[in-house]
């Protein structure tokens, strides 16, 4: 991609069906954490499904506020069970069960920056199948997001 990328201010953007927003709520607070952590200044917002007229609503979302946004791009099938039955173990010998949220989704992520027009940057790809309750899970995805960028030569700030 392009060697020369530093981030500033990112505004992250989700898109999908509902269960994405919930998934995207969690992840970009983490991210957005992270971020401010390496003097970044970060936002989320969410703008629901892409219609044919995407390319005007993500253009409404750019000022100068950002020089950089971060699209989370949500493939148009997704899977969210929350009445998936999940055993767990309780001590040695005793195990229980419990409703889970189980969600899978792949989406499409591309790093845009702000220039004389906007301009693609990095782009990945993200496939995720776990419980939506499990939080330990969003600082994982975060991690592998960050690496993904880092490793193409990214800089923040």
């Amino acid at each position: 991609m392009d060697p020369d990328v530093q981030i500033h201010s990112v505004l992250l953007i989700g898109t999908g069906p509902v269960a994405s927003r919930v998934f995207l709520d969690n992840l970009s607070a983490v991210m957005i954490e992270r971020f401010k952590k390496k003097g970044v200044n970060a936002e989320f917002s969410y703008v629901g499904k892409l219609q044919a007229s995407s390319s005007r609503n993500l253009d409404s979302l750019v000022n100068d506020r950002f020089d950089s946004y971060l699209l989370f791009k949500a493939s148009d099938s997704s899977y969210l069970d929350m009445t998936k039955t999940k055993s767990v173990i309780i001590g040695p010998g005793i195990t229980g069960s419990h409703i889970g949220n189980q969600y899978a989704q792949d989406y499409k992520l591309q790093l845009f920056q702000k220039r004389e027009r906007m301009h693609l940057v990095w782009d990945g790809k993200l496939n995720i199948d776990f419980d939506l309750a499990n939080n330990s899970r969003y600082e994982y995805i975060s991690n592998m997001i960050f690496k993904g960028l880092s490793k193409d030569v990214v800089q923040l700030k």
